[in-house]
């Protein structure tokens, strides 16, 4: 079979194409990765990872081995409502801090790893900070602190 310099041209490109695409699938920028930045909460330096998207949100903090003392995930909602938050696949218990639009409007403390229940504040809000069990009681976190970040 004699292909033309234009059909080997062609097929050249999309067998780089399809490198292409592997090779993003597969080291790419992923957006089921959350970023992580650094934050305040109450004045106090914590590191929080993003989860901003439906996937990233409900993945959550599941199968994580553990969390470290300043570490924790900030949920983003577009929206301002009650969502419910569950310990699906948790090896460690948690605390909740539920804001609306960076203030403290509702705490949920030592939520233990295997608790079957779900989690939600009492009012409105449009992010969930999820903390290291017992975080609340030991860094003084109280309705009406900020969240800077």
């Amino acid at each position: 079979m004699n292909l033309r310099l234009r059909d080997k041209i062609f097929l050249g490109l999309i067998g780089i194409s399809a490198v292409l695409i592997l090779f993003n699938k597969i080291f790419g920028n992923d957006q089921n990765k959350p970023r992580t930045v650094e934050a305040k909460l109450s004045d106090k330096r914590i590191f929080l990872e993003i989860a901003d998207n439906d996937e990233l949100r409900y993945l959550g903090l599941s199968n994580r081995e553990k969390l470290g003392a300043d570490e924790g995930m900030l949920f983003l909602h577009n929206l301002k409502g009650i969502y419910p938050y569950v310990m699906r696949n948790m090896n460690f218990g948690l605390d909740f801090v539920f804001l609306e639009d960076g203030t403290v409007v509702d705490l949920k403390e030592k939520i233990p790893a295997d608790y079957l229940g779900k989690i939600e504040g009492e009012s409105a809000y449009n992010q969930v900070l999820e903390l290291p069990f017992g975080y609340i009681e030991e860094r003084g976190v109280a309705k009406g602190d900020r969240l800077e970040w």
